[in-house]
């Protein structure tokens, strides 16, 4: 994974090359914003100083007159099928605001007023655009619902009509040179089950005609499209299965009318599955710009794929995995979850950017026929990204002793930390890899990190994440399944707890105290506490004292809430975790605790589109917990409550904040 100096990126999905200068680049992420390079991409700033601007940035393109603009909102790219709009996505994305133009070189965004999804909520999805080479007013952009067209540079748009259907979501634009011919690929339902249509207009979109009807597969859970600049009559489509796994590539040479196979599942390697089962998220395809019968492909890995005569070549570009070793960074190496190819003007061989889950790769070679695979990896790969910081974060953690020492969960770079050092304030160095969620910085031990992979794998460190190790026991629900994407986890503590049920001892064999006196006291949670002795304590005479210092985490699966009191215990390397709450149907998407830590708030939602409701569990302090001789355990046996508080129909319950003075003060 990609964990860069002074970079770090997330679902990078919009790369753009200036008309005018080959070294001009701009680019955007579903979070962060607009950022602009002036070489090619070695070094980027962020641009745009409109504070009203969305910067869910999903899509963008540049008028034939300069102008760039940008489209927002994830609805088509959340992993597992589901629509922005669906309330049993485990992971909602972030709403768009329509689209947003620029014309004086991304310095400001102006939101264009009638794409306003608060008007329109098929505008909080753009996840596509393209703009006509020849007319600078006239730009299109996919919405939740149709195509679009403008033809006065984003003041009106109107509907494609001429027969492509409505009340779907477009999943790929693509415009020849002229602007002509459009090919769109749109969507009916969501993965599994989705059903995909290729529509093309001759007219600059007044009339569609549906192609592909034979020869291209139309149940899939992603399709895009890719025309062959060298030879505009041949196009590709690249298609991802319902079940997320690579289908196929299949080619037209007569514009869409005919087509055949180049590759597909049935008769590519059994290994051969470079979207894995996310296929929806990460498909892209482009065709080589000198060569007609070459395409290059990516999801995880990138890949070429090259018809020569009968035969088919087919060559793995990158290694995600391969990403250094012993401070060799791999000239194979691209961040996983490719998500758009694009090559510039360079000649004779056009450079390739490649945009990720980790930012922006470059190749300066690989579309130069001389460099073969026999000396792989013959085609090299950089990073390009330096400064492009559009890190996704869930979750973040704050030391105690020290407001600085910063660490975050983000989105597919793993678990960082921030710590204010470096060349720039923005370095951060990788703690942990892969996607990262929800994490804390204990406020008793400051070494004590805890951190999330996906779905409820969670692990501490004792070390400030040098080493990991997961800790949950038999009783709770193994990471897997039965955990959201990215289960909310939740610490609270105190120094000094009057509720605690628990004690330790203090025993002293070298030095004697009289009563009066204050002794320092070690906790199994890793802390000292002072202790005023009420009595002469001898030599070795072994003291039991309450131990105030406490811990209570929680974690939640999809119907249910963990609690553990063990986790700050260095010494238990499982800790005994207690279902503290089952609620059917009901999926947590955060839980707060009040300050004394007797009660929690869980907010979430009823799947399957039930309303949004708040629950309050009460009772959590100066209790024994155990499992009974059966190997069970009741909240009720010992006094914890739950209560659902409030309940609102069309909406999702996605965060709960409490109070600090006052549990009875909540927001939602």
């Amino acid at each position: 994974r990609d964990w860069s100096s002074d970079v770090c990126s997330s679902d990078l999905r919009a790369i753009i090359i200036d008309k005018d200068s080959n070294n001009v680049l701009y680019a955007g992420g579903v979070t962060g914003g607009v950022f602009k390079s002036y070489d090619g991409g070695s070094s980027w700033k962020k641009v745009g100083n409109n504070p009203v601007a969305n910067e869910v940035v999903c899509s963008m393109v540049q008028g034939a007159d300069g102008a760039i603009y940008y489209g927002t909102g994830e609805n088509d790219f959340l992993f597992g099928g589901y629509s922005i709009k669906a309330s049993s996505n485990s992971a909602p994305g972030y709403f768009g605001e329509g689209v947003f133009k620029s014309t004086d070189h991304g310095t400001t965004f102006t939101q264009l007023a009638a794409t306003n999804a608060n008007a329109n909520s098929a505008w909080q999805d753009v996840s596509f655009m393209a703009a006509d080479p020849t007319d600078p007013n006239r730009i299109y952009a996919g919405n939740d619902n149709t195509l679009m067209i403008t033809t006065d540079g984003g003041t009106t748009w109107k509907g494609a009509g001429g027969g492509l259907p409505t009340n779907v979501t477009v999943k790929d634009i693509r415009l020849t040179k002229d602007g002509n011919i459009i090919y769109v690929a749109i969507a009916f339902g969501s993965a599994p089950g989705g059903t995909y249509q290729i529509w093309r207009s001759e007219d600059k979109g007044a009339n569609f005609t549906r192609i592909g009807t034979k020869g291209v597969p139309s149940s899939a859970s992603s399709m895009m499209i890719a025309i062959s600049p060298s030879h505009e009559s041949t196009i590709y489509v690249s298609l991802a299965a319902n079940s997320y796994a690579f289908e196929g590539i299949y080619r037209s040479d007569d514009k869409g009318d005919t087509w055949n196979p180049v590759i597909v599942a049935d008769n590519s390697p059994a290994i051969f599955n470079p979207f894995a089962s996310q296929g929806n998220y990460d498909n892209c395809i482009a065709v080589d710009p000198n060569n007609n019968n070459k395409v290059y492909f990516a999801g995880l890995d990138l890949y070429s794929v090259e018809q020569v005569g009968s035969s088919v070549q087919t060559v793995q570009l990158s290694q995600w995995e391969t990403f250094e070793y012993q401070n060799y960074v791999y000239p194979s190496y691209i961040h996983a979850d490719q998500h758009i190819i694009l090559f510039d003007r360079s000649t004779p061989y056009p450079g390739m950017y490649i945009g990720t889950d980790g930012g922006i790769s470059k190749s300066v070679n690989a579309t130069d026929p001389t460099v073969t695979p026999t000396t792989y990896p013959a085609t090299t790969f950089f990073n390009a990204d330096y400064g492009f910081n559009t890190t996704q974060l869930y979750g973040i953690g704050v030391g105690a002793d020290n407001p600085s020492d910063v660490i975050g969960g983000s989105q597919d770079n793993g678990e960082m930390t921030v710590k204010q050092e470096g060349i720039t304030l923005l370095d951060g160095a990788a703690i942990d890899g892969g996607d990262a969620g929800y994490c804390e910085i204990s406020t008793l031990n400051p070494s004590m990190y805890i951190e999330e992979y996906i779905q409820g794998s969670e692990s501490r460190s004792f070390d400030k994440g040098k080493s990991w190790s997961g800790f949950f026991d038999k009783n709770i629900a193994p990471a897997g399944g039965n955990y959201t994407f990215m289960a909310w986890l939740s610490l609270w503590e105190s120094a000094n707890d009057p509720t605690s049920v628990d004690s330790v001892v203090f025993v002293d064999p070298a030095f004697s105290y009289k009563a009066g006196q204050t002794i320092t006291v070690e906790s199994p949670n890793g802390v000292t506490f002072p202790y005023l002795l009420k009595s002469d304590l001898p030599k070795k005479t072994p003291l039991k004292v309450q131990d105030p210092t406490q811990s209570k985490f929680y974690t939640t699966d999809l119907n249910e809430i963990w609690m553990t009191r063990q986790v700050l215990n260095r010494s238990v390397p499982t800790c005994e975790f207690y279902r503290i709450a089952e609620i059917p149907g009901f999926q947590t998407m955060m839980i707060r605790s009040s300050h004394d830590g007797n009660t929690v708030f869980a907010a979430g939602f009823v799947q399957n589109g039930g309303p949004a409701q708040v629950y309050r569990i009460t009772g959590l302090s100066g209790k024994v917990y155990k499992y009974n001789s059966k190997g069970k355990f009741s909240p009720d046996s010992i006094g914890i409550k739950t209560t659902l508080l409030f309940s609102t129909p069309g909406q999702l319950g996605l965060g709960v904040a409490v109070d600090e003075n006052d549990p009875n003060h909540v927001l939602f």
